[in-house]
């Protein structure tokens, strides 16, 4: 289930970074929209697309592919939603740093491969080293492994999964901070 769901951070670092190379960013800064229109703008029509993928991968999963839903569908979607909120807000921050699209593209390839390896979504997670395990956890991709995983094969509700939510609104939040705060500084340093 990961790998779509990192489709929308794709998308939203490739069209900003490609406002910025045409210059359209700056008739957005012109128009006196603050930072926090800005972001709220940038992530979400990202996450309804987010969460079309997701009903979309969770339909082919449990009709064709027969994997049960032994959890709650609503609690799904909400932790779901939570993530990639998530990924798009870390999407949107990044832009504020890299200046074109090769790089955008050379910096989510890595940060895909990283976050894939060491989430335990190619192998399990207690049977990669215990170095790889501390950096692991603090990728929100391994908290959200742990969430689905709970809700889908073990039918847990997410009030056991109380850490892992935990981590992944406390990573949101201060993603949404920092994205804010680097889009106001880019934007000071630009007028």
């Amino acid at each position: 289930m990961p790998m779509p769901m990192h489709i929308p951070i794709l998308m939203v670092c490739l069209s900003n970074v490609r406002k910025r190379e045409r210059g359209t960013l700056q008739h957005i800064r012109g128009s006196g929209a603050s930072p926090f229109v800005y972001l709220s703008g940038k992530a979400i029509p990202y996450v309804m697309i987010g969460l079309l993928q997701l009903n979309l991968m969770l339909g082919i999963s449990v009709t064709f592919l027969d994997i049960p839903m032994k959890g709650s569908y609503s609690e799904l979607c909400a932790v779901s939603s939570l993530f990639i909120l998530l990924s798009v807000m870390i999407g949107v921050s990044v832009t504020t740093v890299i200046t074109n699209q090769l790089q955008a593209m050379q910096l989510l390839s890595f940060y895909f491969l990283f976050s894939n390896v060491l989430s335990g979504f190619l192998s399990p997670f207690e049977a990669i080293p215990q170095w790889s395990q501390w950096l692991g956890n603090l990728i929100p991709l391994t908290h959200f492994m742990r969430v689905i995983r709970g809700i889908m094969v073990k039918g847990n509700s997410i009030t056991l999964m109380g850490n892992e939510l935990l981590h992944l609104i406390s990573v949101l939040l201060n993603v949404i901070i920092i994205g804010y705060f680097l889009i106001k500084h880019r934007w000071a340093k630009n007028t």
